[in-house]
C-alpha cells in the first residue's frame, strides 16, 4: 500500500507552512504504528510524501533541503530504517525540474536530458541521504511530469551503491489517449517502456472510468 504523510500534519512547500516538528509527531503517532500493523497483515508499504510544490517547480535547493532533512530523519527512525516491508517514494510527481534558471521537463523540448539530469542529480542527493542514514531500503524515484516521463532512466540512470532502486509511475489510461488503444500503446512503450525493461517499476497511481455527466472536472483525464 501507498502510505504519504499528509499535508495535515507536516505542512506543504508550495504555501510555505512546511513544519518538520509536525511530520516528526506523526510519524511516531501514526506512521510507524500502521507500518507495524501492516506488516501483521503481510502488507508492504510505500511511504512518501504529500507535499505539492510551487508552480511545479521541483529541484530548488530549499526544496532539496527540506527533502533530505526530512528522509534523513525517516531513514534512520526503528521500525522504519530497513524494516522489511517499508520502501521509500522520492517524491510525488516532480513536474518540471530546473536547467540554467529556467524550468522545463517535457519530452518535446530539445534539452530534455537536460532536464532530465537535473532530476536525476536531485534524486541521486536524497538517495545518498538515505543510504548514509544505512537505511537499505527499496527505493522508488520519480519522473518528469505527473510521473509519467521515463524514456531516459536507463540511458542516464541514478546511483545506488546498494542498486536497489527502480521507479514509481502514474499511469492513468485515459490521460491522452482517450479510449484509443493504439494511442495508448504508443504512450507506454515511448514513457515508460524503455524504463521498465531495464528496472523494477511501481504504478503507484492509477484509475481509469467512463466519463459520465456530472462526474468531476477531472474526468477529461481520464
Amino acid at each position: 500500500m501507498r502510505l504519504f504523510i499528509d499535508r495535515e500534519d507536516m505542512g506543504d512547500v508550495a504555501a510555505g507552512t512546511y513544519n518538520f516538528a509536525g511530520l516528526q509527531a506523526v510519524t511516531q503517532n501514526v506512521i510507524i504504528p500502521y507500518i507495524n500493523y501492516a506488516k501483521t497483515k503481510g502488507l508492504y508499504v510505500t511511504l512518501g510524501l504529500d507535499f505539492t510544490l510551487s508552480n511545479n517547480e521541483a529541484t530548488t535547493p530549499a526544496n532539496l533541503a527540506k527533502f533530505n532533512q526530512i528522509w534523513s530523519y525517516l531513514a534512520d527512525q526503528p521500525g522504519i530504517k530497513s524494516a522489511d516491508n517499508v520502501m521509500f517514494e522520492l517524491i510525488n510527481e516532480p513536474v518540471l525540474s530546473d536547467v540554467n534558471g529556467v524550468w522545463g521537463g517535457h519530452p518535446s523540448q530539445s534539452n530534455f536530458v537536460a532536464y532530465w539530469n537535473s532530476l536525476k542529480n536531485f534524486q541521486n542527493s536524497m538517495i545518498s541521504t538515505i543510504r548514509g542514514k544505512g537505511a537499505d531500503n527499496v527505493i522508488w524515484a520519480s519522473g518528469l511530469g505527473w510521473d509519467q516521463y521515463y524514456q531516459l532512466c536507463a540511458a542516464y540512470p541514478l546511483t545506488d551503491p546498494l542498486n536497489n532502486i527502480g521507479y514509481s509511475v502514474h499511469w492513468y489510461p485515459g490521460y491522452g489517449a482517450h479510449d484509443d488503444y493504439t494511442t495508448l500503446q504508443q504512450q507506454w512503450d515511448t514513457n515508460i517502456k524503455p524504463c521498465a525493461d531495464n528496472y523494477p517499476i511501481n504504478i503507484s497511481e492509477t484509475t481509469w472510468f467512463k466519463t459520465q455527466p456530472g462526474d468531476s472536472s477531472l474526468g477529461h483525464l481520464l
